[in-house]
């Protein structure tokens, strides 16, 4: 099981998610379940890694059981925005979203 919780958010706010790891293979797939703070709706969350070479490694997030549009395109956002900027500091990775 996982617990994340968000830091620096303006007082009063929370945002946290919670899961359970459902396939971890090393080395390149991890899927859990994925539900936030508060929320009954759990949705799934698979990210793929594929070596494209001894430099560079293709990351696949796929989002799905997503309860609605609106809360797909925000988890989409929130990837793109999330690993935008790791890939801006490994500059190593290459990024693909799906949501479902």
């Amino acid at each position: 099981a996982f617990s994340i919780r968000a830091d620096g958010l303006p007082a009063g706010q929370e945002m946290g998610v919670s899961g359970t790891y459902q396939d971890v293979e090393s080395p390149g797939r991890l899927a859990m379940s994925w539900q936030w703070s508060g929320e009954s709706a759990v949705s799934h969350v698979a990210i793929d890694l594929s070596e494209l070479s001894e430099t560079r490694t293709e990351v696949v997030v796929t989002h799905s059981a997503n309860p609605s549009t609106a809360d797909r395109d925000g988890h989409l956002q929130g990837w793109r925005d999330c690993l935008g900027r790791l890939i801006e500091a490994s500059g190593t990775l290459r990024l693909a979203l799906r949501g479902q």
